[in-house]
């Protein structure tokens, strides 16, 4: 049956956040809410235990909130938590008619932070075979990567990745991923029907639950690459049927955040339109080298959805990814941000607060002026982008979390896309700040910017190649017009311009 754990952390309820862009990495900081909640502790337990110890340990003695945090990025048991805790939020308010068209999900969609093999990339780059495209999906892997900058190649630094655990910022492969997550969902509807006999007879006897994780706990498991995942997982057309048998008429969408510096527009469109092929919608693709993202925005997409017909889905959102605001007008300066472009900054830049101050007496200095709201609106304005905000949700207090949502729900006119917020509603509060630290969500993605920049100082040359494969896309470069930071003249640029022949 199922247990309660001796979870102890200290919870802050948030505001709602009106606009969600995506569940960055899994909605990781939802985590500390799976935890609380008896079902789904239970279920984390049953689909990935070490995990389940790791962090019920970590909780208990208080101990490396932010290293809590991390281990559950792109963890698929978290994303099923949240996905369907929203799912349900939503059709209890909005619940769908008979007949009514396939629609995103009210979350938007799961954040997945992507890896691709770089010897697979090498040779799709010789031979521009969509042939290989399958592979490369198979063998994408949805991790984080290590907590601290790795001095390894980035020929090394996949096959690196995919040897950690998930406690150390590793992850699963498409399929592996999507088992957990699937079989996760198994255990929920197996409490849905217990549920259901229960109050249909009045009685209780061996549940549905019980059975099922204990046909699981017989399974194998894998060590090494894709660790902690069931030794035969199911296949991906299984795995989603069961997710549309649940969640009916809300497509399984997810935003793809590309950590490979090797991968190129014309090889990210292949896979997207391999995805769609197998029932997975995209609704944005991002990324810190921009020239990975050009272009994608004008793909179709035309998602087959298992056992029902084709669903032409709306184009996917290219985002560009930065650290600081401030970064925006540089680039655009300097010819790499044009109009139209939609950029995610850290929305802990804008956070101001006292420097001589720890614990409370920091946080509750946490503030983020008019002025620069000002400043961001301004930007906005002058360039014609369009803006959202993300953040590093293992170095973010609840303090700067609640002022952060605040400010996104007050402002929806200037940010567009809203918070890549990675929780559901709650923060930790056990994460408080010193003389020397603050928790304003900067650090994480401040080291990795730093990291990934190293990696692509003498990356290969991946410009965008010309694709005619059939049913994929063709990609060419095409002149572009760039914002000038003087006058506002259009001067010569380019831009990828996607087409499809589906």
């Amino acid at each position: 049956g199922l247990r309660v754990p001796t979870f102890e952390m200290d919870i802050t309820q948030l505001p709602p956040l009106e606009k969600r862009s995506y569940g960055r990495a899994c909605f990781f900081a939802g985590a500390p809410d799976l935890l609380r909640d008896q079902l789904w502790s239970s279920i984390l337990e049953n689909i990935l235990p070490e995990l389940y110890d790791t962090g019920l340990s970590l909780s208990i003695h208080h101990k490396n909130w932010d290293k809590f945090l991390f281990m559950f990025h792109n963890n698929p048991v978290v994303a099923a938590f949240a996905a369907t805790q929203l799912y349900f939020q939503n059709i209890t308010k909005n619940p769908p008619a008979e007949g009514d068209d396939f629609a995103l999900p009210s979350w938007h969609s799961i954040g997945w932070q992507v890896w691709f093999d770089p010897e697979l990339i090498a040779q799709w780059m010789d031979t521009r075979s969509s042939l290989l495209i399958p592979g490369i999906v198979d063998t994408m892997l949805i991790a984080h990567g290590p907590a601290t900058p790795s001095r390894l190649p980035i020929s090394s630094l996949y096959n690196h990745i995919h040897t950690l655990g998930p406690i150390e910022g590793g992850g699963w492969t498409l399929t592996y991923w999507l088992d957990l997550f699937t079989r996760s969902l198994m255990l929920l509807q197996a409490d849905i029907e217990d549920r259901e006999e229960v109050d249909a007879t009045s009685s209780v006897t061996d549940t549905n639950f019980e059975q099922q994780c204990a046909d699981f706990q017989r399974l194998d498991r894998l060590e090494g690459q894709n660790k902690g995942a069931f030794a035969i997982p199911m296949s991906i057309g299984d795995s989603l049927k069961r997710y549309y048998r649940l969640c009916r008429k809300t497509l399984f969408s997810v935003s793809l955040e590309v950590l490979c510096p090797m991968a190129s527009p014309a090889m990210l469109s292949e896979v997207v339109h391999e995805l769609n092929r197998r029932g997975i919608h995209v609704a944005t693709v991002s990324g810190y080298d921009w020239t990975q993202v050009s272009g994608l925005g004008r793909m179709r997409q035309v998602v087959l959805v298992p056992d029902n017909a084709p669903v032409q889905a709306a184009p996917l959102s290219e985002i560009r990814l930065v650290h600081h605001y401030h970064e925006i007008e540089k680039a655009v300066a300097s010819g790499r941000l044009h109009a139209g472009d939609s950029v995610l900054f850290n929305g802990g830049t804008m956070i101001t607060f006292r420097k001589i101050a720890s614990g409370k007496r920091k946080q509750k200095s946490y503030t983020i002026a008019p002025s620069v709201i000002k400043a961001i609106e301004e930007i906005k304005r002058k360039f014609s982008i369009t803006l959202g905000v993300y953040t590093d949700e293992a170095s973010l207090d609840s303090y700067a979390a609640g002022v952060l949502i605040a400010a996104v729900n007050r402002h929806a006119s200037v940010f567009d896309h809203g918070f890549a917020w990675a929780g559901i509603d709650t923060a930790i509060g056990n994460l408080v700040p010193t003389l020397t630290t603050s928790w304003t969500g900067l650090e994480g993605t401040k080291r990795f910017e730093h990291h990934w920049e190293t990696h692509t100082q003498n990356r290969p040359n991946i410009a965008l190649p010309v694709v005619t494969s059939p049913g994929m896309v063709a990609v060419e470069i095409v002149p572009r017009p760039a914002w000038q930071s003087t006058d506002g003249d259009l001067q010569a640029g380019t831009k990828a311009m996607i087409s499809s022949d589906l």
